[in-house]
């Protein structure tokens, strides 16, 4: 797939057009009013989003102050793969070094049940297999938690929206040990939910919680 190209085939021009009349509407909990947002006056090639304790309060009261982001989705790192596209210590397949070394392809355990959480994969399914699953649940929210940590260690996603240790030590640990994240007291983000009624050109694909936000950090 051409670099000028995104995961639907689509030109760059054609992507622009499209978010140039980009809106979203993203329900982040209980008791928290909807928010219609334009981007027509935003660039058209980067999304916009805050930090998850933030994104309600600066949707709400601040939308301005949302970053520019340029995440890219699950579906681009699962067909993007190889050193000269996923950032280190990250590998889609096996390689071997310059020197001989024999480095493996990464694994979600090794990755994000360091701290004890738990997985619905197996114990050797690398971080490719996850991108290339399906299932929804915790697979799904898996899927969006990869393509998070590899924008974030790529620096597609600015540190004051999302670090490495935030999808991994936050996100997803916080998930898996209870089937929801807050990022803020009071506030349950679960895999997708509350859903979202669709909406033509947006990028939410019609989710909230966890996957809806992230959805936000990408292209």
């Amino acid at each position: 797939m051409s670099d000028r190209q995104n995961d639907e085939g689509n030109t760059l021009p054609a992507v622009a057009e499209k978010a140039a009349g980009r809106r979203r509407l993203l329900k982040l909990g209980a008791g928290m009013t909807p928010v219609l947002m334009a981007f027509a006056s935003r660039s058209a090639f980067a999304c916009h989003s805050a930090a998850p304790s933030a994104f309600g309060s600066v949707c709400n009261s601040r939308p301005e102050l949302l970053q520019s982001s340029n995440g890219r989705s699950p579906g681009y790192w699962k067909n993007h793969t190889g050193p000269n596209y996923w950032p280190a210590p990250y590998y889609s397949d096996k390689i071997t070094t310059k020197k001989g070394q024999s480095i493996p392809a990464t694994t979600f355990k090794s990755v994000f049940c360091g701290s004890g959480a738990s997985s619905p994969f197996s114990s050797n399914t690398t971080l490719l297999e996850v991108l290339e699953s399906g299932g929804g649940g915790s697979k799904a929210v898996a899927r969006a938690c990869v393509a998070a940590l590899l924008n974030a260690a790529s620096g597609a996603t600015p540190s004051g929206i999302l670090s490495v240790d935030d999808v991994i030590n936050r996100i997803w640990y916080e998930y898996a040990s209870k089937g929801y994240y807050e990022p803020i007291a009071g506030i349950k983000w679960y895999s997708n939910t509350p859903s979202l009624p669709y909406i033509a050109g947006s990028d939410t694909g019609g989710s909230g919680g966890i996957i809806g936000y992230l959805n936000t950090t990408w292209t």
